[in-house]
C-alpha cells in the first residue's frame, strides 16, 4: 500500500497492480474469483486489475477523491450541511 500510495504517475501504478496481480499468479492456488450466481467464477486480468486499483484508492481514500469512500464521504456531509437549519455556510469536516 505504501508503495501506491507514494507512486507519483499512474504508470508506477499500474506497474505496483500489475506486479500484485503477477505474484498472485505464482501462487500454487493464484487466481482471482468472483461470487456470481452463488457460483465462484475466475475472473480476467483486466478484472482483477479493477479490483485491486480499487482497493487501494479505497483504502487511501482521504487521498483519492475518486474512492468509493471519498465519495460517500463527501454526499454525507453535503446531506448534513443542507438538513442543517443554518443559512451560514457549512463548516463540517471529515471524521
Amino acid at each position: 500500500l505504501v508503495p501506491y500510495a507514494n507512486a507519483s504517475t499512474k504508470a508506477e501504478k499500474s506497474r505496483i497492480v500489475t506486479a500484485i496481480i503477477q505474484t498472485v499468479h505464482t501462487l500454487p492456488t493464484g487466481i482471482f474469483i468472483r461470487f456470481e450466481k452463488s457460483q465462484w467464477w475466475e475472473v480476467d486480468d483486466a478484472f482483477a486489475r479493477d479490483k485491486v486499483g480499487s482497493l487501494f484508492r479505497d483504502s487511501l481514500f482521504t487521498k483519492y477523491r475518486s474512492s468509493t469512500k471519498a465519495k460517500m464521504e463527501k454526499k454525507r456531509i453535503k446531506n448534513f450541511c443542507e438538513a442543517s437549519s443554518s443559512n451560514k455556510p457549512c463548516a463540517a469536516s471529515v471524521s
